[in-house]
């Protein structure tokens, strides 16, 4: 996985002795399309080379919000995916679609579209799929043949789901290990803005900044209506505001859908100005506020496992890995539909 500590500089060099002046005319081309004023770079440069710099205003960290930036692969290799699993997805796709182009294949597996274009090629060639018509951007519009739908049809058998590309559990990990709420140091101050509104005595928040920071469990007692749940809803908001979890992960062939929109709250980067978006990132990450889950009553140790749709094939992450690199409220504790030994003596793992 490629990946850019958050001190990365967004300033890249291009060009040399031969090509130069292709490279001058391409360039001020573009800056025509995007209104700039950049003036050409001078004929009497010693060097024909171009520098192409972050434009003021926020960088790609500042806008990230978190050490953790992935980036996109140019390689299954680097993207740790076989052709096949990618195959599977696309061929998928395609038979609930019926046609797409190539840019909208890559858009819905969010893999770049140069890999998707030479798998494409490759499925062709195999007389899985068939060009339809043109596109735009040197593109085709896919659909499958005969033998490809059977394909299709097989894989959608074993599992039905063909959204985003799985990440590879490896990458998941070193993910968690750099987003952890571990390596967070919220100071007093974060701890007050996180919990204002809250009329709390100094000696709960004397109490409460060590235990924070320890970014470990924390168990809240006290009688009912005197704020453990108010006040566990808001420890997260003292930590890092953002950070970012794949989509799905695979694991031993199996995929694992990590992304809920109904605890996950997306926070997407914002637009660029220009006509093409330089900074890379891997579309099968998304950014979302650091989670709070909530779970009551209604807890069950299923939903601490992964489970399985037995009718679709796919697999949904347990509501722990959900939290991960956040907090995890286990509400009205004792209340739950398991024994409380059962729950505290499971081999699963509540540490963020």
């Amino acid at each position: 996985m490629n990946q850019r500590p958050a001190s990365a500089t967004e300033t890249e060099r291009v060009g040399g002795p031969s090509g130069g002046e292709h490279l001058d005319e391409l360039v001020e081309r573009l800056n025509r399309l995007i209104g700039s004023s950049k003036p050409r770079q001078e004929e009497s440069s010693p060097k024909s080379e171009l520098t192409t710099a972050t434009s003021p205003g926020p960088s790609l960290e500042d806008w990230a919000g978190t050490d953790f930036i992935p980036i996109e692969p140019q390689t299954l290799e680097e993207a740790q995916l076989t052709e096949s699993e990618v195959e599977a997805l696309v061929l998928k796709y395609l038979l609930a679609r019926g046609e797409a182009s190539g840019r909208a294949i890559a858009d819905q597996v969010k893999l770049p579209f140069i890999i998707i274009d030479a798998l494409l090629r490759r499925l062709k060639s195999d007389r899985l799929v068939a060009h339809r018509s043109d596109a735009p951007m040197n593109d085709y519009v896919y659909e499958l043949s005969d033998l490809g739908r059977e394909r299709a049809r097989r894989y959608s058998q074993l599992c039905s789901y063909f959204g985003s590309a799985p990440v590879s559990l490896s990458d998941y990990v070193s993910s968690v290990a750099i987003q952890s709420l571990t390596k967070q140091r919220p100071t007093r101050q974060d701890l007050q803005r996180a919990l204002e509104g809250l009329v709390l005595s100094e000696e709960m928040l004397n109490r409460l900044g060590p235990a924070v920071n320890s970014g470990r469990g924390l168990f809240l007692y006290g009688a009912p209506g005197n704020g453990k749940t108010s006040i566990a809803e808001r420890v997260t908001a003292a930590f890092g505001p953002y950070i970012w979890i794949p989509r799905a992960i695979g694991v031993d062939g199996e995929i694992i859908r990590v992304f809920d929109p109904v605890n996950h709250f997306e926070a997407p980067l914002p637009e660029t100005e220009g006509i093409l978006d330089t900074r890379h990132i891997d579309k099968r990450w998304v950014r979302i506020r650091r989670p709070t889950i909530i779970a009551g009553g209604e807890l069950t140790m299923s939903a601490l496992e992964v489970t399985v749709n037995r009718e679709s094939g796919i697999c949904e992450a347990p509501l722990q890995l959900k939290s991960n690199c956040g907090t995890l409220v286990i509400d009205d504790f004792g209340r739950q539909r398991m024994p409380i030994q059962e729950l505290l003596n499971s081999r699963t793992s509540f540490d963020a």
